[in-house]
């Protein structure tokens, strides 16, 4: 067999073996054996002119494995601000109610009084006849009286006030014809007072 034919096939192998392992990362042996029948082993290159080839294919061993990275968790995303409302600007201009008083007297029950000396008034006397017995058209009398009152304290202001707003408002809605309409006016008027005052809700 000429010379080059003999090459050939040799340099085909090898350029088979060498794609083939530079895609899958292989090993090619040379095992040469020379005409004294000395064995040499290489993997740089080809056994020499003369020499009697054979090649093994050795996998390279595979890459250590490697453990990934643990992933880097993501930044917590931002609490929304929630913007604090401002106050109204209705409740800066409220003020503390008007003084409210508790009057009474020794014939009547306590009673709520927006002035601090409120009318006086005139008690009916019992009137009885010459034989001492009680006359009925002979004539009457009375005695004037002036109730105590007392200023209600101011940490119990508002406590105070929606309590007699709740008893004009009871007049209001019992009483009768004749007087109604005066008396629901007098409790709407305690109510806007109330309500503009910083004891209103």
């Amino acid at each position: 067999m000429p010379r080059r034919a003999r090459i050939a096939p040799r340099l085909a192998a090898a350029v088979l073996v060498a794609a083939t392992g530079a895609a899958q990362a292989q090993t090619v042996i040379y095992r040469c054996t020379d005409a004294a029948g000395r064995v040499a082993l290489q993997n740089d290159r080809p056994c020499p002119q003369g020499s009697k080839q054979e090649t093994r294919v050795i996998e390279a061993p595979a890459a250590p494995w490697r453990a990934l990275p643990p992933a880097t968790p993501a930044p917590a995303a931002a609490a929304p601000v929630i913007a604090t409302p401002a106050p109204a600007p209705a409740a800066a201009s409220r003020v503390a109610p008007p003084p409210l008083y508790v009057c009474g007297g020794q014939d009547r029950e306590r009673y709520y009084s927006e002035a601090e000396q409120p009318p006086s008034r005139c008690v009916p006397l019992p009137v009885v006849g010459l034989d001492g017995t009680r006359a009925t058209a002979a004539g009457s009398a009375c005695q004037v009286v002036q109730d105590r009152c007392e200023a209600v304290p101011a940490e119990a202001q508002c406590t105070q006030w929606r309590r007699y707003l709740g008893e004009l408002e009871f007049k209001a809605r019992f009483a009768p014809g004749g007087r109604r309409p005066d008396a629901q006016a007098e409790a709407e008027r305690v109510r806007r007072l109330l309500a503009a005052s910083l004891c209103g809700d």
